[in-house]
């Protein structure tokens, strides 16, 4: 939405440039009209792209994670992947805190989620639909719901039942952000 609207406001002003440039009063032929206009259209064009996109990001910066949770290596052994070259690293996540899961009545932990997750299972607890989770962090419906069933699968919440596997879901995110870090 950001970067449509930054180049409407470009297109706008190098219409309007356009128009002066090649007013009847201007002593520049066609050519040079033409290219006055492609090298601003360019120039503008180019800036607002690069502008609305820095803008868009600062906008859904998802919030930093504590410089003190803990983290653990994802996969097999500590510092390498399970199929992987000896050496390469995974993909680092913060850790589950200590302790088995709290049943049905207590806060679970969500430290299992990728950063991504935690963004949208967020959105989620703040009542977002698909279609306005994928508008708040920038991505497709098809996206956000890859990412819901990542998180319903890692949080262990099965479909069916006399439960809603969004309100659970939004119901675990907020018991978790409620517990001191």
């Amino acid at each position: 939405m950001v970067r449509a609207a930054g180049l409407a406001a470009a297109a706008l002003l190098v219409v309007g440039v356009g128009t002066l440039v090649a007013a009847p009063g201007s002593s520049l032929g066609p050519t040079s009209v033409a290219l006055v206009v492609s090298a601003l259209t360019v120039a503008v064009g180019g800036g607002a792209w690069a502008g609305t996109g820095r803008l868009a990001a600062l906008l859904t910066a998802a919030p930093t994670t504590p410089a003190t949770a803990p983290v653990t290596p994802r996969g097999g052994a500590e510092g390498t992947t399970g199929g992987g070259a000896a050496g390469t690293t995974n993909d680092i996540e913060p850790a589950a805190p200590a302790g088995p899961a709290v049943d049905a009545a207590g806060p679970m932990p969500v430290g299992g989620l990728t950063a991504r997750e935690r963004e949208v299972l967020a959105a989620l607890a703040e009542g977002a639909s698909n279609a306005g989770i994928a508008a708040q962090l920038v991505v497709s419906e098809r996206t956000v719901d890859a990412h819901l069933r990542a998180i319903f699968v890692k949080l262990d919440l099965t479909p069916g039942g006399d439960t809603n596997r969004r309100v659970r879901a939004a119901r675990i995110w907020l018991e978790h952000a409620r517990q001191p870090r």
